[in-house]
């Protein structure tokens, strides 16, 4: 399973599996919505090795009984939380770089409605020191930097970091053998970027860069940067990047915070990060794919066209909130994945962009791998989904607001037991979008344990495959029409009995699958409503 998040130490996404272990603790049952008792869970904590050296990595492995017990590990040295990292079948693993010492580790599993929580016992691991580096400066990536680790390890705290340059890099890693460890430090950038596109591909002029080099770690502190294409942090290659409890802000134009490009890591742990410039976005990734992985924190971007979150590669947030005002709040393009959990979204886009989650293809060759499969994926499971636009007015669908839009590609959209709440009187748009002009949108929506409320729209190149189901906390509900005007090239609809649909206005289907074959839970919610599938009208109360 793949290593969620970080906080003071470095880490990589591995996959491997321990050899040393300790066994759990167990704690008092909860109870659960369904009002029965918690089950039981013991946790087993497993180091990959019993010693390594500051420059070496380390993979924690745990086990959690019973297996399909779902949610969180918390990976701990001591008091402090290294990061964490979600279950798989009943595992989960960490990987990250450590300090020089002694180090107590443990992991708890953090439960769940039907789990209780339990920790286990500590593993104690001895690191050793390696070769230590020393700054320079000069070249890194397509730029230059004024403090440069292009080998050995480094750790200073406290320090300040500071270049006006353009096209220069405050703090730059190179070297596959260069891990660097920043404790509080002050980071300030004012030099303008040369290209903003080798801004976005490559990390030019960022505050921070990784460029194909070992670990980077920041705990704490500031990065502030003004200029133009000037990225807060930006991995890029083999570069990975762990930050945490750090404030990040860059005013300027193609200025992200969390970037990651050309296959780079990044872990984001309790930032808190804004971005006030266009084109802009808070999180993200750009061409040749890259990982994005968010733990807490507060992520806001308020210039046009910065969304919270852009992927081109893989992004998986827990327990943040991302902001925007100008822009979507996620996009996606071509086939790529953002995974949310317990994440709150507050999308404000009726400046300039109508969208509040967007899937799309620009066959701009920025997004061409296929991380998802075919098209996009997004998940979002718990927390909330804030939309707010009422823009309306056009008589083209793809101008005026929708809360979920598909185009020009598959998108796949999951919602699990999230609280949506949209202003916009379209919920769901699956179209063609003529600025791109590649093809139409085939949206596929499900929602379990989701209540939603809003129009689906869907054009005459498109389609729309549509699934409401319960969850183990209530099931779904749609208030809204589907294809009133009849246009859509194909929209199906499946229900669940438990789950029901509110009809606000005569609806067109091509399939629809209900498990409650009276069709009592489709009901009309205004006067003269009707539902037609396949042509043929359908009797609902």
């Amino acid at each position: 399973m793949k290593c969620l998040y970080k906080t003071t130490y470095p880490l990589a996404i591995m996959l491997s599996v321990g050899s040393v272990c300790a066994s759990a603790h167990d704690f008092t049952p909860d109870v659960n919505p369904a009002g029965l008792p918690s089950a039981f869970t013991k946790t087993t904590l497993a180091s990959s090795v019993a010693s390594a050296s500051t420059t070496d990595t380390v993979t924690l492995t745990v086990s959690v009984t019973p297996s399909d017990a779902t949610g969180y590990i918390t990976f701990m040295d001591g008091p402090t939380v290294l990061g964490a990292a979600p279950l798989s079948s009943g595992a989960a693993s960490f990987t990250a770089v450590l300090t020089e010492g002694t180090h107590n580790l443990s992991a708890k599993y953090n439960g769940a409605p039907a789990y209780k929580d339990s920790m286990s016992q500590p593993v104690t691991l001895t690191v050793e020191t390696s070769d230590y580096g020393s700054w320079t400066s000069g070249a890194c990536g397509r730029g230059t930097a004024s403090y440069l680790l292009d080998s050995g390890t480094f750790t200073e705290q406290g320090a300040t970091y500071t270049t006006s340059t353009d096209s220069d890099s405050a703090v730059c890693v190179t070297g596959s053998d260069a891990a660097l460890v920043l404790e509080q430090p002050t980071i300030t950038t004012s030099g303008e970027s040369s290209s903003n596109e080798e801004s976005s591909f490559f990390g030019l002029n960022a505050a921070v860069l990784n460029y194909d080099g070992g670990n980077l770690t920041i705990h704490g502190g500031s990065i502030t940067s003004t200029g133009m294409g000037a990225n807060s942090v930006f991995a890029y290659g083999s570069g990975v990047i762990s930050v945490s409890d750090t404030t990040m802000k860059a005013t300027a134009d193609g200025g992200h915070a969390v970037f990651a490009a050309g296959g780079g890591t990044i872990i984001a742990n309790n930032v808190d990060a804004l971005t006030t410039g266009a084109s802009s976005s808070v999180v993200g990734t750009d061409r040749g794919s890259g990982t994005v992985i968010v733990h807490g924190g507060t992520y806001k971007a308020t210039g046009m066209r910065s969304a919270g979150i852009y992927s081109t590669g893989t992004i998986t947030a827990s327990d943040a909130t991302f902001t925007t005002t100008n822009a979507e709040v996620v996009v996606l393009e071509g086939s790529n994945v953002v995974t949310l959990d317990n994440v709150t979204l507050n999308g404000i886009s009726d400046l300039d962009e109508h969208r509040g989650v967007f899937l799309y293809q620009s066959m701009s060759g920025d997004a061409d791998n296929s991380e998802c499969g075919v098209g996009s994926c997004f998940t979002m499971t718990g927390g909330v989904f804030n939309y707010t636009d009422t823009s309306n007015t056009s008589e083209t669908a793809t101008d005026n607001c929708a809360a979920f839009v598909v185009a020009n590609q598959t998108g796949t959209m999951t919602l699990n037991d999230v609280e949506v709440n949209n202003s916009c009187p379209t919920l769901l748009l699956s179209a063609l979008n003529k600025h791109w002009d590649y093809k139409g949108g085939i949206a596929n929506f499900t929602a379990n344990g989701v209540k939603l409320a809003g129009d689906v729209i869907v054009d005459d190149v498109s389609t729309a495959d549509i699934t409401l189901a319960h969850s183990d906390l209530q099931p779904s509900e749609l208030k809204g029409a589907i294809n009133t005007d009849n246009t859509a090239s194909s929209v199906s609809l499946t229900l669940d009995a438990e789950s029901q649909w509110l009809v606000t206005g005569t609806s067109y289907l091509t399939s629809l699958t209900d498990t409650d074959t009276t069709y009592s839970n489709i009901r009309c919610a205004t006067e003269d409503c009707k539902v037609y599938v396949d042509g043929t009208e359908i009797e609902i109360q």
